[in-house]
């Protein structure tokens, strides 16, 4: 594991932290990982995450997190995955490429509010949003492009003795079906498209900023 916050034995009081510009690299099991309920506030912002088993997860474990703009390749597990809850997750504008999952939650009885914004998942192994978490669950203008011979659905959520909470707003799909969904479900403008049609380009991530050798003030 590249970081780990909230260790049990060590300290449970590990909350917000931002981890800003980081490169995780073949950590077989997560680049980062929160593993109490009092860590919480996790910020990530424009890492990368390479051929890592999850990306950022709390599991085995609890505590939030939120990931931004940052870029996930070949995850054998899932780029994010939660499973006890503690506070709000969310993933707006990141993107992904040929990994196994993009957001995958397990079961519990405690219900999470969960936002999903503006990723790109390219190429995903197996269903790219799997939830299996009451919510509330807003998934709000996702691109996901799936592999040829994928079969829905691309998003799943719910159970049925469990259901979820779901509202996709502007969500654009390349397979049918695209939802599948147990529980209170509005959609609005989603759309299913050609494969061929999605190629977006690859951001490129802020580098350090430059030292602009300001003066600095000693103050007593």
């Amino acid at each position: 594991v590249g970081i780990r916050g909230g260790i049990p034995e060590i300290a449970q009081n590990d909350a917000e932290v931002s981890v800003l510009r980081c490169h995780f690299l073949r950590c077989t099991q997560a680049g980062a990982r929160v593993e109490s309920f009092n860590a919480l506030d996790w910020w990530f912002w424009h890492c990368t995450f390479e051929d890592c088993g999850e990306g950022v997860s709390n599991w085995p474990g609890a505590g939030n997190f939120l990931v931004y703009e940052s870029v996930f390749l070949r995850s054998t597990i899932s780029d994010l995955r939660m499973q006890h809850t503690a506070s709000f997750f969310s993933a707006r504008n990141n993107v992904s490429i040929g990994s196994q999952s993009f957001f995958l939650a397990g079961f519990t009885g405690n219900p999470a509010g969960i936002t999903l914004q503006g990723n790109i998942i390219l190429d995903p192994k197996s269903i790219p949003i799997d939830i299996s978490n009451f919510g509330p669950i807003l998934l709000l203008d996702n691109v996901i492009r799936s592999r040829t011979a994928a079969t829905g659905p691309a998003i799943r959520a719910g159970k049925s003795d469990f259901p979820s909470d779901v509202v996709s707003v502007g969500n654009t799909f390349t397979l049918t079906p695209s939802l599948d969904i147990t529980g209170r479900f509005t959609t609005v403008d989603d759309r299913v498209v050609d494969g061929s049609s999605i190629y977006p380009a690859l951001p490129i991530l802020p580098t350090i900023p430059p030292n602009l050798k300001r003066p600095v003030f000693e103050i007593p």
